[in-house]
Formats: structure tokens, sequence, C-alpha cells
């Protein structure tokens, strides 16, 4: 339920100018959704569009916020201005909002919103369905930062953060629903607002949007962000002088208002906003009074920590944020030599990457993120930033800093000096060819396990990788592994068995479930991790076409392999020629791969069993189900029985198991031997 008298807070922190007044930033943005559902299916005429836009701005040029409902057309409509606007210059702005809502979102198909419009100094929302408090805790714009602090004092990164914690952490709460204006800070000077649709949230929304401007815009003299439910910007110049405290009173509550009847009154509506807000402040104050009489303290707070807790994730700033640095723009910039194509690494799903030196002397590698000018490509962004400061382990992948500056949107990591796996596994004979020996890929293989327990099992939040790949696994200098990209990486509810989503990672590496229905939990990192152990075991990818029909698709080959107990055939010959490879240990390695494949989440170990079965030697582990797709009609046709796959059985039992056929089946070479090397060089 939203409370009319806590659903409005606006504090003008330190005398920021008008709308008047010029900015180097910009926090206009629209947000538009044809999604849901309406009884009413038929297009919205523009018409009542318009009338809904016409009336928010007739309604603001008196009080600076206004609802308009319009019961038969299913539309309503809800504007709000900042508290220090002129009401000239609130109409104006209220039409302009309106229009970008007309003009981008088009009025809105049978979907339950239409069109939000956010700006520097007044919103306007239109949607189908009445207002309530949103859940979104995601910026719907920003951060925004613009500018240096031009004499090196230091202002925007010590200041802003301890006059948004001490505003907004305690008299927004106290003063809950008046304006101020005032010389708060002689350094810093912001405006912070809450819309009248959020509820008693705003304080959290204000605290999210000052830890955002706080983490990513320090150092910069200028800073907004536009959250769904509040805005929050500063800066380190004010035009205009200090002036007295001054008090308003709050908007209507969007959600009470659609209620009443729309008709004229003759009746002034200041006098109905009085009147509810008396009345709710007289029952608040009467349930305070009953809470302290008749509830034992020891009580309420029992009563108080069973209470669910909001879920955290969405949360794209936290306190986290600031155990990372922030690197300019122009510092990394020198690092990487103007992000020359010299020194690009690689490239991810999200950007470049490119190896840098600090002036310190310091080796990085700095992802340039090329996201959409949008709120989607903007919580990629986010989202990498706060996976990455949430967890820490010695197999994932250490993220040093971050820059944002402008539209550019750059993370800062350690550098590795052995580049990425793919670049080993799957690099060509030179003579400067690296080779791994069972060592050290086995080394590989079991850090890898290690890290995906961590983020499945071990780790404070419960989180799917949902892109391991031999690309996103990074070396050191002793060939220690390290997971990353953790731009495609969920948080996972620890009551849900697996999430419907949309399909996000890597063909070939995806497990079936996820790919077809879009089903994900863990198990979807499994099926990754096997066909990653078969690429190290075998030194190949994972597709490869230019081998013969029946090897082509890794894990089919391997399967096959393993029901004529020729699981070594799978081996990169180069290991066996070197005569350093432990065959039981590679056989086992192998058959845990399988295991992860199995076609059913539910029959997929689970990573710590992956890790005490590549821990321990094991006599008699479970037997991998045959896939589904070796039941499935041939893509191939051979014209010999001898080498059709058609022919071999099912019924093989596990090699590792006791009776299974002895370990000189395993040397045996199919007709067509492995010819993938593992010597490569740099790419």
């Amino acid at each position: 339920m939203l409370y009319p008298s806590s659903i409005f807070i606006i504090f003008l922190l330190c005398g920021i100018p008008s709308s008047s007044s010029s900015h180097n930033i910009s926090l206009n943005a629209t947000v538009c959704d044809d999604g849901g559902s309406t009884s009413d299916p038929s297009p919205t005429p523009g018409v009542l569009l318009n009338d809904t836009i016409k009336c928010l701005a007739q309604k603001s040029a008196v009080q600076a916020h206004g609802v308009c409902d319009n019961d038969k057309s299913r539309i309503h409509g809800f504007a709000q201005c900042r508290g220090d606007l002129t009401g000239e210059d609130c109409v104006s702005c209220v039409l302009e909002a309106g229009n970008r809502v007309a003009t981008e979102c088009g009025g809105g198909r049978g979907g339950a919103v239409l069109g939000r419009a956010y700006g520097d100094d007044c919103v306007v929302f239109v949607q189908r369905n009445r207002f309530s408090a949103s859940t979104n805790q995601s910026p719907v714009k920003g951060p925004e930062c613009g500018g240096t602090d031009e004499d090196g004092s230091g202002r925007s990164s010590a200041a802003i953060g301890d006059v948004f914690r001490e505003l907004i952490g305690e008299d927004i709460v106290k003063r809950n629903g008046s304006f101020a204006r005032g010389n708060l800070s002689s350094e810093v000077y912001g405006v912070a607002q809450c819309w009248g649709t959020w509820g008693v949230e705003c304080g959290n929304c204000l605290a999210g949007a000052g830890d955002a401007l706080d983490g990513i815009c320090s150092g910069s003299a200028e800073g907004g962000v536009v959250f769904d439910g509040c805005l929050l910007r500063y800066q380190t110049t004010s035009e205009d002088p200090p002036t007295p405290v001054t008090n308003m009173s709050p908007p209507p509550n969007p959600e009470a208002s659609s209620q009443r009847d729309t008709s004229k009154s003759g009746r002034s509506q200041s006098f109905y906003f009085f009147i509810a807000g008396m009345i709710l402040v007289s029952i608040c104050i009467i349930l305070i009074l009953v809470f302290w009489k008749f509830i034992k303290p020891a009580k309420l707070r029992k009563a108080m920590s069973s209470l669910p807790k909001p879920l955290q994730a969405p949360d794209f700033f936290s306190g986290n944020l600031r155990t990372i640095s922030y690197f300019d723009y122009e510092t990394l910039k020198k690092a990487t030599k103007n992000f020359h194509p010299s020194k690009q690494l690689g490239r991810g799903g999200f950007g470049p990457v490119y190896e840098g030196k600090l002036g310190d002397g310091r080796e990085i590698a700095v992802k340039r993120l090329a996201l959409e000018k949008s709120q989607q490509g903007e919580a990629e962004f986010l989202a990498e930033v706060r996976m990455i400061t949430s967890i820490q382990h010695k197999n994932l992948l250490r993220l040093l800093g971050c820059c944002s500056d402008g539209e550019q949107r750059l993370l800062v990591y350690e550098y590795m000096k052995n580049k990425s796996l793919d670049a080993i596994i799957y690099g060509r004979r030179s003579e400067n060819a690296m080779f791994l020996d069972w060592k050290t890929r086995f080394q590989i293989i079991l850090g890898v396990a290690r890290g995906l327990q961590y983020l499945h099992e071990d780790s404070h939040l419960r989180i799917v990788h949902r892109d391991i790949k031999a690309s996103n696994i990074l070396l050191d200098e002793k060939f220690q592994p390290k997971i990353g990209d953790f731009g495609l990486a969920r948080f996972f509810p620890e009551d849900q068995a697996y999430l419907s989503t949309n399909f996000a990672g890597t063909l070939g590496y995806t497990a079936p479930e996820y790919a077809i229905r879009g089903e994900l939990s863990e198990k979807a990192d499994i099926y990754s991790f096997g066909v990653l152990v078969l690429e190290i075991v075998s030194c190949r990818k994972n597709t490869d076409l230019t081998l013969s029909p029946e090897m082509q698709y890794l894990p089919e080959y391997a399967w096959k392999l393993y029901e004529r107990s020729l699981v070594m055939a799978l081996v990169d010959p180069q290991l066996v020629e070197n005569g350093v490879v432990e065959i039981r240990d590679v056989l086992q390695t192998i058959h845990v791969a399988l295991l992860c494949l199995q076609p059913y989440p539910s029959i997929r170990p689970r990573m710590s069993e992956i890790v005490a079965m590549l821990t321990c030697k094991v006599d008699d582990m479970p037997t991998p189900v045959r896939p589904a797709f070796l039941d499935r009609k041939r893509r191939y046709e051979e014209s010999s029985s001898l080498n059709s796959w058609e022919t071999i059985s099912a019924g093989y039992s596990s090699p590792l198991k006791s009776e299974s056929p002895s370990l000189d089946h395993h040397f045996q070479s199919p007709q067509t031997p492995v010819s993938t090397p593992l010597a490569l060089g740099y790419r």
C-alpha cells in the first residue's frame, strides 16, 4: 500500500539551479513497454493520449504535479516536476516529456504500459493499469558523469559521498514529504527527488542512486542518475546562491487519486490532500502507540526479523563497488596506446579486450564494452561490475576497477600472461608452439571445476556463469586457470530448481534443456564444463567441420568411442607420443566429462561431486546414460557398415568398472585417427 504522506520526497541539497541552468550531462530517457495484457486489445487512440498529456500539463501548472484518469479509455497519467520549478517551466517540461511518450512509444497496443518519460526536471507516466510502486531497482539512465574536479581538491571523491549519505540516510527519512533548499555543503550542490508512484521505498531508491554516483562518477565535477522511482544529481559549482529553506506539501498518491471520482468539483484539490494526509498521519500515530504499548520489544524484533528481506540481486550498486578502483579514461587510453589493434588480446561477446601498462608498471587487461545505448546495455555493464566485486576466489578473474566516461564503459582486470585457453588448444603447430603436458592440463581442469564449485555452492550468492568455454578461461604465468567474462552470469534464487529465461551463451557448449526450453540451472554450467574437458583432453574444438563426418561434433564422437571401448583414441596424440600421460587418470577424467554430458540435468553430478571424482582414484563410478543425439536418424550415411556408427552397441559398461574391457582396447584407433594436435602459437 502506498502512503500519501511518504511518497513524495524532494531535497535541493545545495542550491542547484533550476531548469534554466545548463548542464553538461542529460538525464532524459524514455521507456516504452507494449508487453502485458488488458481486457481491451484495441489500439489506444492518439487523441486520448494527447488529452491525457494536456490534462497533466494543466494540473502541473498549479501544483507542480498531477494525476489524470480516464476509466472509460483505461488510460492513467501521472506527471511530477522538480519542486523548485516555476509553473511555466513545469508545464513546458511536462508537454515536452509527454510528446516524447507519444512519438517514441506510439501510444502502445494492448500493453499494460504505454510509456514513461524521465527528464532532468520532470517525469510523465502514461499507462493502462493503475499506478503502484515499481520493483525495478536498475538505473533507467546513467550514471552520467561529466567534467573533472578542476582545482584538484578531491571534492567529488570525498564530499559527494559524505553529503549524500548524510542527507539521504537521515533527513529524507525524518522529513519525509517535505521540500528543502539550502546551503548544506560548501563543496557539493545537488538535487534528489522521488516520484509519487514510488511509495515508502523512496529511501532505498535514493540510497542506491547515491551509491551509483559515488562509485562510478568519483572524480567527476558533475554526475546524475535516474532510477524508476527517483532522480539524483550533483555538481561542484553553483550558478545560484544558496537560499533559505522552504517547505511544500507532497504530491497525491496516484493509486489513491485514480480511485476518486474524476468529475469536476468546486472544492480545491489541496483540501483533499490535506484531509487525506491528516487521516493517514493519525492512523500511523495510533498504530505506533498500539505497537509501543501492547507488543513487547522482544516479540516485535522477532516479528520484524521473520519478514522476508528484499532481493538484492537487481541492486547493481552495493557497498562492494567501493572496494575497486576508478580509472580515468585518458589513463586507460594511454595505457593501451589509444586502444591500438596490436594491443588487442581478443574479443568477447560485449567488446574487445586490450593489453595495457599503467604508469607504475602494472600490466592490466582492459575490456572495452560495446554496449547498446539503452537501459539494457547499461545493465549489462553494471551486472558484470557487481557480479565480480561480490565474489572472490583464486580461480575467478579479479576485477581491478572500472571506468565510466560519457558513453565509454570499461572494465580493468588483472593481466593473465598466458592469455586464454583457446589460444593454446586451438593453435597450430609452429616453431614457438606451446605444449601442455597432462599434469598442466589436469591442473586447468581441476581449477575450473573448483571455480565453478565456488559459484554454485560455496559463494554467498548462487551464481550460474552461462558461458563456460575455452576463450573465457584465462591462464596466469603458472598456468593456473581463472574463469572470466561474467557478462552473462545470473544470480540464482535459492528456492528454485531452475529459471525460465531467454537463451544466452555459446552454441556447442550449451545444455539441451537450456538451448531448447530455456530452463537454466547450475547443471547448464556442468554440461559446458564437460564439453570443455573433452576439448582439453583431445586438443580440438567441440565442432570441426574439416574432419570426417563422424568426428565433427566432439561430444558425439567421444560417446561413440566410449561405446566401442576406444576412449584413448580421443586423447591428443602428442600426449601419448611423449609417454608422460597417466592412462588411468585420463580415462577417469574423460568418464567424468561424459557424466557431465548426461541428457537430463537431474542425473548430472554437482560440482562438488565432480571435484571429488577428479581428486580421488575412484574404481566404480556411475555409468553414463546414452545421450539422445545417438538415437536420432544419422546425419550422414556411411557407405561401409564397418565404419558406420549405426552398428555400435549401446550396452558397453564404463571402461573404469571392473567388468570393463581391458585397457589395451582403449589404445586401438578408429578408422580415421584424431589429427588435431596441441602444438600452437599465440593468436
